[in-house]
């Protein structure tokens, strides 16, 4: 037993020393992994590629333990797709994923299952009772004030295990569940959107089936690529129906590596086992569960904006996010290098099973992803939404100002984690508001229980931004951000000394605004007029060029 563990390490240290060289080599994938401390506000297309990493140890990528992750539909699914139609196509989703062939040979090691379907409708994760990761629709309402934009198509929120102090937690990282939400309330979405006649309806119509299959890829625990072409780019672009391509398949084939592994970023490599078992966390059930059933977990206290560092991410987190990541991303070039690795990786693996040296093994393989991790892992965040114009930020807020953080905390409310944030308040551009502001935000960290959700807005330290504000529905006092993270925009004093926006977070897979809802913006207009994408608008102006701009319409809309 001793002379083999000895083999076991001669073994995976040479493993290791050919995985840095290959790291070495060739240009990154653009894909990107969720990691439990990436910014909401992080964007993969403007920052050149995947978040790096806070670099104070809690970094974590995100995975599913075992090779099978349980799903359900809401058992009512809606009056715009029927249940069998909704099963057929979110089985559809996820097999694209769990059938993909990697280049390493093989196919991704998870597996999305349905389990049947649930009664609860709630996002949420019980840590003392059983749960339902549900698929459900939301036909009449879409939540509108911390969480839900109401420009969303769809929604996912993914729950982690936070991990402790220890950098060698095998749980860090850990995917406890995971949910989706369609909105119907506000839009169309329908399995074949040539038969389907909106009549009076009057709202735009989608097809389902790559919206679920971009959600399915958060879910999975993908975060958004860099590649305009992918399935998981940050825009909706129209070949978005085609399928994955090839940057996914990767993206899928490092989260969930062919033959049980995964990469983890401080725990080495962590073995799925060889047994499917997709029971959601401490069981499945149909109804939903009492979220006081445990004791409140201690929330995280970002305490002041020095000790911020952009807080626990969650939306900060996209996921879920669709808001938050990072990845373990092997470069293109590694072919068969890689293949070859692999097949080293499973051959010690099984050797560690023989032997029972599971435990040593483990240690030894953490010094391949130590050499990924020394490479620098690179990441992004996440929304399924439509383009906000810039008419819309400014009818639909408040006030519109530059705020910079200096307090941040997130706890549970009822069955979510929610962050709030105390902000100073720099320079109004209009409405009203007090020195001091608090906003809130859905996703944070309470205890060991992260909830990453896709499309808020994030504040980092010391970090001023541009936002459209309104206040909150359920909390007096409290303000939210116009359509999340499309509702918030960067801000920098450059070398000339000017105040500039110089553009906004991550707001998730962007999707045209359709031909109903442009119609109807329009009527908000002077003649003449047509409503302004915000982002495009508003991005590299100075400040007082946007001041202008708000001011300008300011009156107008506030008219209506």
């Amino acid at each position: 037993m001793q002379h083999s563990g000895k083999k076991v390490q001669a073994m995976a240290a040479a493993a290791g020393a050919s995985f840095a060289v290959l790291l070495a080599a060739g240009p990154a994938e653009a894909y990107c992994r969720y990691l439990s401390t990436t910014p909401a506000a992080w964007d993969a297309v403007s920052s050149g590629g995947c978040y790096p990493g806070s670099g104070d140890g809690g970094d974590y990528l995100l995975f599913w333990a075992g090779l099978c992750a349980g799903y359900s539909l809401q058992q009512d699914a809606s009056r715009y797709v029927t249940l069998a139609d909704a099963t057929t196509l979110a089985a559809q989703a996820f097999a694209a994923w769990s059938a993909a062939e990697c280049s390493q040979g093989g196919s991704p090691s998870i597996q999305a299952v349905n389990v049947g379907t649930a009664a609860c409708s709630s996002v949420q994760y019980n840590q003392c009772e059983p749960n339902q990761n549900v698929i459900v629709f939301r036909d009449d309402g879409w939540p509108s004030d911390a969480d839900h934009d109401p420009g969303n198509l769809a929604l996912t929120t993914v729950q982690f295990n936070n991990g402790t102090d220890s950098p060698d937690d095998p749980q860090g990282g850990q995917i406890l569940g995971a949910d989706m939400e369609i909105n119907e309330s506000n839009f169309r979405l329908v399995a074949d959107p040539s038969t389907f006649d909106a009549g009076s309806d009057g709202v735009d119509v989608y097809p389902l089936l790559p919206v679920l299959m971009h959600e399915a890829g958060h879910f999975l625990g993908l975060a958004h690529s860099a590649d305009e072409t992918a399935l998981m780019y940050a825009y909706y672009h129209a070949s978005s129906a085609a399928g994955l391509t090839q940057d996914d398949v990767e993206g899928i084939c490092a989260t969930a590596v062919p033959g049980g592994l995964r990469l983890t970023t401080n725990a080495g490599v962590v073995d799925a086992g060889t047994t499917c078992d997709p029971t959601p966390s401490n069981g499945f059930q149909s109804q939903c569960g009492d979220p006081t059933a445990c004791p409140a977990p201690t929330g995280d206290d970002g305490g002041s904006a020095a000790r911020e560092g952009d807080g626990p991410g969650p939306s900060a987190q996209d996921a879920g996010g669709c808001a938050v990541g990072a990845s373990n991303v092997l470069p293109r070039s590694l072919g068969a290098g890689v293949a070859g690795l692999f097949g080293l990786v499973l051959a010690l693996r099984r050797l560690a099973r023989s032997r029972r040296t599971t435990a040593v093994f483990l240690a030894c393989l953490a010094l391949m992803t130590g050499a990924a991790a020394a490479r620098g892992d690179r990441e992004a965040g996440a929304s399924t939404s439509v383009e906000v114009t810039f008419e819309e930020l400014v009818h639909s807020a408040t006030a519109v100002a530059v705020v910079t953080p200096i307090h941040r905390h997130s706890g549970r409310e009822g069955r979510r984690i929610v962050t709030h944030v105390r902000a100073k308040v720099e320079s109004l551009l209009a409405g009203l508001l007090p020195d001091e502001i608090g906003v809130r935000t859905l996703g944070g960290v309470a205890g060991r229980i992260g909830e990453i959700v896709e499309g808020q807005a994030s504040f980092s330290a010391n970090q001023p931004v541009l936002v459209f504000l309104r206040p909150s529905k359920d909390e007096p006092g409290q303000f939210v951000v116009v359509a999340q993270a499309q509702g918030q925009f960067s801000v920098v004093t450059g070398p000339d000394a000017k105040v500039r926006v110089v553009g906004g977070p991550n707001p998730g897979a962007l999707v045209p605004a359709g031909a109903h809802r442009l119609e109807e913006l329009s009527k908000l207009l002077a003649p003449g007029q047509a409503p302004r994408l915000a982002r495009t608008l508003l991005a590299e102006r100075t400040l007082d060029d946007v001041r202008s701009l708000v001011v300008s319409v300011w009156d107008r809309l506030h008219a209506r």
